[in-house]
C-alpha cells in the first residue's frame, strides 16, 4: 500500500518463534517499509530477522485501542457488560445455550456438560489468544463442583488433540486438583493425569498457568492463600505449531465439564 506521504508498506504474515521453528502464539500481521528502488519490492534483505519493533509510518496518529494488542498489558474482564468482548472464542458453534453474564452479575457462569476439550465438539470452554511468549491467565472459581466426576477449571489448548488442563474434581466425594494433558489424537480424549493433590482450606479456588516459551507452570490458591505449584516446566513445545499442526496458536480459558 502507497502511504500519503509517497512511501510504501506491506502487511503479510509471519510468526514469533522461541526456538527453531517452534512458536506457540500461531501466526500474526506485520507492517513494513517496502523499497521499491529496484525491479522488485524489498521488504528485508535476504536472511535478515524481522524487527520486533519497527518505525512507526507516517500517518495521522490514532486513538489507543480498549484492549490492548501489542506490548506489555494486562487485560481484566470483569464479565459486567450485555455480552462478551469479541476476542472471547469458543470451540465450534454452539447448540444450547451454556454460558451467560446475566445469573451471577459480575462473573461468567458455566454449564458444566458432558464434552471434554478433547472431544472434537463443543465443550463448555471459552478462550482468549496467548499473544505472548511469556504470557499468564488467571481465574477464580466460585462454585467447586459437587457431583462424582465433574471438573471445572483453567485450560491452555492449541487444538482438541492438544491441551494442559488444570481443575478442581469430584473424586470418592471429596475436591481433588487435576493437572491433565493431551499430547495427540493417539491419546484417550480426556488426556493423561500429570499430577493430583488434596484441595485443602476454604474460599474461591483461583488457578494461573504461565507460558515462558517451551515450558508452562501451573498453581493454585485457595481464597487469599499463596500460591501452590501443581507443575512447573511442563512441555510447551506440544502446544506449537510445529508438534500441534495448524497456525492459529493456543489459546488460555475457563471451562467446566460434568461427568454424565
Amino acid at each position: 500500500m502507497q502511504l500519503p506521504d509517497g512511501a510504501w508498506a506491506a502487511t503479510f504474515l509471519a510468526v514469533r518463534p522461541y526456538e527453531g521453528d517452534f512458536y506457540n502464539t500461531g501466526r500474526e500481521t506485520f507492517l513494513l517499509p517496502v523499497d521499491w528502488s529496484g525491479d522488485w519490492p524489498v521488504i528485508l534483505k535476504r536472511g535478515e530477522a524481522i524487527p520486533y519493533v519497527g518505525q512507526r509510518p507516517n500517518l495521522p496518529a490514532q486513538p489507543a485501542p480498549d484492549v490492548p494488542t501489542s506490548g506489555d498489558f494486562e487485560v481484566v474482564d470483569a464479565f459486567d457488560g450485555p455480552a462478551l468482548p469479541p476476542y472471547w472464542m469458543m470451540l465450534r458453534n454452539p447448540r444450547e445455550a451454556w454460558f451467560d453474564l446475566d445469573s451471577h452479575p459480575g462473573a461468567l457462569t458455566l454449564k458444566a456438560r458432558p464434552v471434554g476439550l478433547g472431544d472434537n465438539a463443543n465443550p463448555s470452554f471459552l478462550a482468549r489468544r496467548q499473544q505472548h511468549q511469556n504470557a499468564q491467565a488467571q481465574t477464580v472459581l466460585r462454585a467447586a463442583p459437587t457431583r462424582e466426576g465433574d471438573r471445572a477449571g483453567l485450560a491452555v489448548l492449541q487444538s482438541d488433540d492438544y491441551w494442559y488442563a488444570l481443575s478442581v474434581v469430584r473424586q470418592d466425594g471429596r475436591a481433588i486438583v487435576e493437572l491433565r494433558r493431551r499430547a495427540g489424537p493417539d491419546q484417550a480424549s480426556g488426556g493423561e493425569l500429570l499430577a493430583s493433590r488434596p484441595l485443602a482450606g476454604e474460599g474461591p479456588i483461583r488457578f494461573r498457568i504461565a507460558g515462558r516459551g517451551d515450558a508452562y507452570d501451573f498453581a493454585v490458591a485457595q481464597g487469599d492463600g499463596d500460591w501452590s505449584t501443581v507443575l512447573a516446566g511442563a512441555d510447551g513445545t506440544l502446544l506449537s505449531t510445529r508438534t500441534a499442526g495448524g497456525f492459529v496458536g493456543a489459546v488460555f480459558g475457563p471451562f467446566a465439564q460434568s461427568a454424565f
